[in-house]
């Protein structure tokens, strides 16, 4: 297998592969225990271990191999080495956690029952298994298209698409985040039969999506003619494929984390079934337009491909559950998203202004949008945070003075 990343780096290749193949256990057990830790409703330990402690030691491991001269055999040795310090460091979490224990449900509220004539395990492994492969079809449908573009034109144009995907993991990371943390709430809610409760968190998720990730994939329509350009002479022609495939994401954002409510109300099998159908719509689309449109064809493909199963989500969510992400404080966060960062600098990129002109607009846009978020700051649901921070505020002026 190391021939094939790297014929003439066998040897090294073989020795960095078995390295990570011996820590995928280690890294194994840190995420699941850290998984347990926020089915106790504990967020603090994923944070701090894994988004803290974890990630900052490998770049400080890997710089300081690099400092000490021990050349690249010990660099997969470097990365790896974090993953068992978060190993001990989630044990010792999940064992503080389970010993604090969750409070039961209160008085008068009705715990959701398991199905007649099943036992746990049976509830347990027919989660998993759909998890599983609800998994392995959403890692196809961000992969496998890149595949199919390489075999049907050719990796050049394969090369273009993939950088102009690269822009949109960005975003991503915003709905892995706070999907993370409202995961446990979720179920427990549902659990307990609180629709309205539920709806209301998912609600106040979804407006935080779209308020963190709109003016991202908006700046990105606007200056994707600037951004692809900057992994190449050619890799220009992808700036509308960049562009499709932000609005395909803002349509996905606004629909709210509803994949996450089925699969915490126990829908995992719906969640597959969407998630499956979404990875053939992705796979017909690129077959039928990629010959003829090119990446174009396959940026398509995918955007129907992601609204088609957020459309699904968001229909069984109302009809099943009852329950729906679309509010009007959503609507006012997506409409002045839309004022700061769209109707402005569209106009002036048709008009051919000069990259720094878009940028000082789309910057003041920035500062716009800022600011009225905080001004609304309890309709947009900042004012969460406003507490903490005005509490700090008083405590430091109280010590100061």
């Amino acid at each position: 297998m190391a021939g094939l990343f790297a014929a003439d780096q066998q040897l090294l290749v073989e020795q960095m592969l078995h390295v990570l193949a011996l820590t995928v256990p280690f890294a194994a057990a840190h995420e699941a225990m850290l998984a347990a830790t926020r089915g106790y409703g504990r967020i603090r330990p994923t944070v701090m271990v894994e988004r803290v402690v974890r990630a900052a030691l490998q770049p400080i491991a890997l710089l300081a191999v690099g400092l000490a001269g021990l050349g690249p055999d010990a660099m997969a040795p470097a990365w790896a080495a974090p993953y068992l310090v978060g190993v001990v460091l989630s044990a010792v979490a999940l064992r503080r956690t389970a010993a604090v224990g969750v409070p039961g449900p209160r008085t008068g509220e009705a715990v959701a029952a398991e199905p007649p004539g099943r036992s746990i395990a049976h509830t347990f492994w027919a989660f998993c298994s759909t998890r599983f492969l609800a998994r392995v079809c959403q890692v196809a449908l961000h992969r496998l298209d890149v595949i199919l573009v390489a075999t049907l034109v050719g990796t050049r144009e394969a090369a273009i698409y993939t950088a102009a995907t690269r822009f949109i993991a960005l975003g991503q990371l915003v709905n892995l985040a706070i999907g993370q943390v409202i995961q446990p709430r979720l179920a427990g809610m549902l659990a307990l039969r609180q629709t309205r409760a539920a709806e209301a968190v998912v609600r106040q998720a979804t407006v935080w999506l779209v308020m963190l990730t709109w003016p991202g994939y908006l700046a990105l329509v606007v200056l994707a003619p600037w951004l692809m350009p900057l992994f190449g002479a050619g890799f220009d022609s992808g700036a509308p494929v960049l562009a499709l495939l932000a609005v395909a994401m803002m349509v996905a954002t606004a629909a709210g984390p509803v994949d996450v409510v089925l699969v915490m109300a126990g829908r995992g099998a719906l969640s597959l079934a969407n998630t499956a159908t979404a990875l053939v719509v992705d796979v017909v689309g690129c077959l039928l337009l990629v010959p003829r449109f090119g990446i174009m064809g396959a940026a398509a493909a995918w955007a129907a491909a992601v609204v088609i199963r957020n459309a699904l989500c968001v229909m069984q969510t109302r009809r099943l559950l009852s329950l729906s992400a679309a509010s009007r404080e959503l609507g006012y966060v997506a409409l002045l998203a839309v004022a700061c960062f769209a109707a402005l600098p569209l106009p002036l990129v048709l008009l051919g202004t000069p990259l720094v002109g878009l940028v000082l607009v789309i910057s003041s846009g920035l500062v716009a949008y800022a600011v009225a978020n905080w001004r609304w700051r309890a309709a947009t649901g900042l004012h969460a945070f406003a507490g903490p921070l005005e509490r700090r505020a008083t405590t430091t002026a109280v010590v100061n003075g």
